[in-house]
Formats: structure tokens, sequence, C-alpha cells
């Protein structure tokens, strides 16, 4: 993914809900998955699962990308974020 496409998908997330920006910034920059994080919001998850869809598709209308294209660019960003400095 390039620098200018990740900035489109973060400029993208930033016009998100608060609450779907945060789940976003768990899953992919915190690393965690479905299952700690369900734990952590006391849901189970399935609901995790879904919620996180409804986001991808969210950004995938507002960049005009399949969402296939935005779910890659955000496990990308994940590898990176959770990468120790070098």
């Amino acid at each position: 993914m390039t620098t200018v496409a990740t900035q489109r998908l973060i400029d993208a997330a930033a016009a998100l809900e608060e609450a779907d920006r945060a789940l976003l910034n768990l899953l992919v920059t915190r690393g965690l998955d479905n299952d700690a994080l369900a734990r952590l919001a006391r849901v189970n998850a399935a609901a995790i699962v879904a919620r996180r869809e409804r986001i991808v598709h969210r950004l995938s209308d507002q960049l005009g990308l399949p969402p296939d294209q935005v779910r890659d660019a955000l496990d990308e960003i994940r590898v990176a974020a959770l990468q120790p400095p070098a």
C-alpha cells in the first residue's frame, strides 16, 4: 500500500463515529484480536466481527474501494504498527 493510500484510509477512518474509531484503533494499532476485544468489551466475538465488517464497509464506501482491499490495507497497517521500532 502506498503512503497516499494509507493516508486516505486514515483520513476516512477519522470520519467514523468515535466508538468505531476506538474499535478500529484497538484492532489495528493495538493488535487485539476479536476474542480479546470481545472480553474487554464484554460482548461475544461475533458482535466484534459484525461491527468490524460494518466499519470495513463504511470505509469501502467512503474510499470507493472493494471491502477486500480495505481489509487488506487494514491488515498491512496492523502488521506495520506491531513491528518493533528499527
